[in-house]
């Protein structure tokens, strides 16, 4: 156990490296300072989002805002296709070749990662196309047909700039990365917008959703400048090596799991919007999307946890893991409890403030509360399961939950409209994360939970 701490310790400093040093060595004051600088890096992202998403609405009509927000959805959900998993890849073995000074392997693994995105980002691209002409009704939704057509590329982009981001990360750079998608380019998207209005020309969804893409595009490219800096020195005039079975399956392992994270997130606006109309569909998103605030204390440990994770059980420090689950669990929920209470108070005046027809969706906002809230009290379970070489039965827990998603949305939404999709929401992240907290309980003997033990270790 004392290895696996002293070579933590004797990180280089610069970037996060002191921060994760303090990690390594299990110091309260390390985990809570670390995890509040990402809590405020992810919360001026969501900041700006949030200001994004409320000039939209006041800008546009509710059947133009739900028109963007159903595309803008589509797009975030295949976007996590574009790449077959080696945006997850990356965060194992960039690094890792790096360690190990492996050149060619690392080469090779980034030439074979940026071709999958452009390819699985071509067929995207031809399935969405396909969709908006074949199988939308265009007379009945014509302005959905042209925010499709607008955002036929969006997906492809948006997988490229996760692909660049996570290399970034994996190069220990990640709050530049995290600044960068997830504040730069919403704040890039207002300034588009409002020269677009000082210009005279009326905004509408399909018009938003190519100043989104001109944004996502410009993102990409600095970030591919970023990554050609860091990590071009390390293999230029290296023969490419490749591992290609073992990156894809490692990937698409990966791809399995946060896929279906992403799919029980996202997918319960997909489905408001098929069976309800895109009006419906932006209420529950902006809903769902206020609720998503309450996400960022749990994203924030999670993503100072991980190089822990994998540390303490590489050293078989059981201990040390317990400890650091139960405290990166309630830091956690240090953060959301408190946010979740103020959105259940403030929540219809908030609401409010995207215009009156969005105060329909307070109920709906107040069940999704209740779900980050529960989800954050089970803690990081399934990145210490995924971390820990155990992605079978975190796809298992997922693909459940989804299926149960998808199952009680169209059960629940035609009875009960946007708060059933809310109900069936809370309902797969329960079963899902329920199902992750026993396994690794009586499989990795590890309570992830905020009654875990061992949190003053």
């Amino acid at each position: 156990m004392s290895g696996g701490r002293s070579s933590a310790c004797r990180a280089p400093s610069g970037g996060l490296r002191p921060l994760l040093s303090l990690l390594a060595k299990g110091g309260r004051f390390g985990l809570a300072k670390a995890s509040a600088g990402a809590f405020l890096l992810k919360m001026l992202g969501m900041g700006i989002g949030f200001l994004l998403q409320l000039f939209l609405a006041r800008t546009m009509s509710l059947t133009e805002f739900g028109d963007f927000t159903f595309v803008l959805s589509g797009a975030l959900i295949l976007s996590q296709v574009a790449g077959a998993g080696m945006t997850f890849a990356a965060l194992r073995f960039v690094p890792r070749y790096r360690v190990e000074n492996r050149p060619d392997l690392l080469r090779g693994f980034m030439m074979m990662a940026l071709a999958l995105v452009l390819v699985t980002g071509a067929v995207i691209v031809i399935v969405d196309l396909f969709y908006a002409e074949r199988l939308l009704d265009a007379e009945a939704r014509p302005g959905l047909r042209a925010a499709m057509w607008a955002g036929a590329w969006l997906a492809a982009l948006i997988g490229m700039s996760n692909l660049l981001g996570t290399m970034l990360q994996a190069d220990r750079r990640v709050l530049v990365s995290e600044a960068m998608q997830n504040a730069l380019r919403p704040l890039a998207v207002i300034l588009l917008c409002g020269v677009w209005l000082l210009a005279g020309q009326r905004l509408d969804a399909p018009t938003a959703i190519w100043l989104f893409s001109l944004a996502t595009l410009g993102l990409v490219a600095v970030m591919g400048l970023m990554v050609a800096r860091l990590i071009g020195p390390a293999v230029r005039g290296h023969k490419a090596r490749f591992a290609m079975r073992q990156w894809l399956a490692s990937g698409l392992s990966m791809l399995l799991v946060l896929s279906s994270a992403i799919l029980n997130e996202r997918l319960d606006v997909i489905l408001v919007g098929m069976q309800l109309g895109t009006e419906q569909s932006g209420i529950y998103a902006i809903a769902a999307r206020l609720a998503q605030i309450l996400a960022l204390g749990t994203a924030s440990v999670n993503t100072l946890l991980a190089p822990t994770i994998s540390e303490r059980h590489a050293a078989k420090d059981q201990e040390g893991l317990q400890a650091l689950m139960t405290r990166g669990a309630r830091l956690a929920c240090l953060f959301t409890v408190p946010a979740g209470l103020g959105l259940v108070v403030l929540g219809s005046w908030v609401l409010g403030l995207f215009g009156a027809p969005f105060r329909a969706g307070y109920g709906t906002l107040v069940v999704l509360v209740l779900s980050q809230v529960l989800t954050a009290m089970c803690g990081t379970v399934g990145g210490l399961m995924v971390l820990t070489g155990h992605n079978r039965p975190v796809i298992v827990a997922l693909s459940l939950g989804l299926a149960a998603n998808v199952g009680l949305n169209l059960l629940l939404v035609p009875l009960l409209g946007i708060i059933g999709a809310a109900l069936a929401t809370l309902t797969a992240w329960l079963l899902a994360n329920i199902g992750m907290v026993l396994w690794t309980r009586r499989r990795l003997g590890i309570d992830t939970t905020i009654l875990g033990q061992g949190a003053h270790a």
